[in-house]
């Protein structure tokens, strides 16, 4: 009797016969029904970066520069957003010695940097004309590239300086919600800070962003004024589940608005794991990077930011721009170094990220490895992924890569089986195809599962085919990509 179940299992399973597979929901196992729009990578050039205050934050200080950097290595991330303080010559004012180090390791750890020039103080509550703002503009970032520019490639100018000047009540949608007059003193500082980084290094690209993100009368502002810069900043926040909607409604609008190319300079959910009781912030972040993935124009994102800032709260615990990082601060005083600790969302944005760079990729390695049960060569992992870009979803694709390869998957009917063979036969091969593809053995549940869709006379789901296509299945195939691709372990998360 067992050698005829052992028989009958091989039959049942082996793959042979392909049958059409529909959706599957049960557990964790569901169905990935991607289409090629929702799994197309991200191009090469995009740029994946974080935020951080290494030289202006005494939270950063108790970490140091080398494990900043390394933790932008974890995550894949190119490059580090930053702001700097300077004095009117350009002279770096704060943590001089600092920032230093942070130049000269971000080129040891192939790390991008970004600097944010801040430049407020300057202003004199917009008390000076629009050529004094010019002037000292000019001479600001003209002695700051002089001393530095070797080091960068791209200048933040200011950081969402709007909010100072818009309007009580007003909503920032027109170029009237600002104030004009201390708008031409802003406008007038960034055309000299332009001129002096231009004068320098022709090659540098600078780049302005904007706090609101619904509304554009500001950029609009910028556009009127003929500020030339190059590169278009975009921030978001919100708590709303859904809420990726309507951001991907709002950039494809400042896409149509302005042509200019944009980076999403911060990005989280609102006041970052503040009181995040539901852990949504994995959610929201995840829906994020999925719509921005699908908006060409879009060349780069940097998550905000990389450490939590508990100074910035003092005693009042209760402050939520303080829990923004992605790692909190444990232990010491406020100069001493500090562990940290990753937050859930840490974990699951590494998988996100490797998803939107390699998910095609990723996917391909892993079926050939579960169906071929070979590693796919450097040309066949370029051949199918351009196979998953040309087709219409991942079932289809999954159809087309077995039929060139000449495989096809069967389910046998068990409806001949007493129950007790079935059950034998069901049981001990759904053990060993779960193990295979999903790295597990089945729940009771999913045991009884498919004994009951196995024992029909019309089998319409076959067994290997819906777990190739389950959402576990492809969660896995991120995982081992990111441990292949970034040379890094991940830590267990839920």
């Amino acid at each position: 009797m067992k050698i005829k179940v052992l028989r009958l299992i091989m039959m049942f399973f082996v793959p042979i016969l392909l049958t059409n597979c529909v959706g599957f929901q049960m557990g964790s196992q569901k169905s990935i029904n991607k289409k090629t729009n929702d799994v197309l990578d991200t191009a090469e050039e995009f740029i994946w970066g974080i935020n951080g205050h290494p030289v202006t934050s005494k939270d950063y200080m108790s970490v140091s520069i080398d494990d900043q950097l390394l933790l932008l290595q974890q995550y894949q991330m190119s490059d580090y957003r930053f702001d700097v303080r300077l004095d009117p010559e350009g002279n770096v004012t704060w943590y001089k010695s600092e920032f230093n180090e942070l130049l000269r390791k971000s080129e040891e750890y192939q790390i991008e940097l970004l600097p944010v020039i801040l430049f407020n103080l300057f202003l004199d509550d917009y008390q000076i004309s629009e050529a004094e703002a010019y002037r000292r503009g000019e001479i600001q970032m003209k002695g700051f590239v002089s001393k530095y520019g070797k080091n960068f490639k791209v200048y933040n100018l200011g950081n969402e300086q709007d909010l100072r000047i818009l309007k009580e009540g007003r909503t920032g949608e027109s170029p009237s919600d600002y104030d004009l007059e201390k708008f031409k003193i802003v406008a007038a500082y960034f055309k000299g800070m332009i001129s002096g980084i231009k004068q320098v290094d022709p090659k540098a690209k600078t780049l302005i962003n904007s706090s609101n993100s619904l509304y554009f009368g500001y950029f609009q502002l910028l556009e009127d004024y003929q500020v030339d810069y190059d590169i278009l900043g975009y921030h978001w926040y919100s708590l709303t589940d859904g809420s990726d909607k309507i951001m991907k409604e709002a950039l494809v609008s400042l896409t149509r608005q302005f042509i200019k190319p944009i980076w999403i300079t911060e990005i989280n959910r609102r006041h970052g794991s503040f009181k995040d009781y539901n852990n949504s912030q994995s959610h929201l972040i995840g829906s994020y990077l999925h719509s921005i993935r699908l908006i060409p124009e879009i060349q780069a994102l940097f998550i905000y930011e990389l450490l939590d800032q508990p100074s910035l709260a003092g005693e009042n615990l209760d402050f939520e721009q303080s829990q923004y990082g992605l790692y909190q601060l444990e232990g010491g005083g406020i100069l001493s170094k500090k562990k940290i600790r990753s937050k859930q969302f840490a974990e699951l944005l590494k998988i996100d990220i490797e998803e939107a760079k390699n998910s095609s990729q990723n996917y391909v390695y892993s079926i050939s490895q579960k169906l071929l049960e070979k590693t796919p060569s450097g040309n066949e992992l370029l051949y199918w992924t351009s196979k998953i870009k040309n087709t219409r979803s991942i079932e289809y694709f999954l159809d087309v890569f077995l039929k060139e390869h000449g495989l096809s998957l069967t389910n046998k009917n068990l409806q001949n089986l007493s129950r007790d063979e079935r059950k034998l036969a069901v049981n001990e091969k759904t053990n060993l195809v779960y193990q295979k593809y999903l790295s597990r053995l089945p729940t009771v549940n999913e045991i009884k599962f498919w004994e009951r869709k196995l024992s029909k006379k019309s089998i319409r789901m076959n067994i290997i085919k819906t777990l190739l296509l389950s959402e576990e299945f492809w969660e896995n195939a991120m995982r081992s990509g990111y441990e292949r691709n970034a040379g890094f372990k991940l830590n267990s998360v839920h």
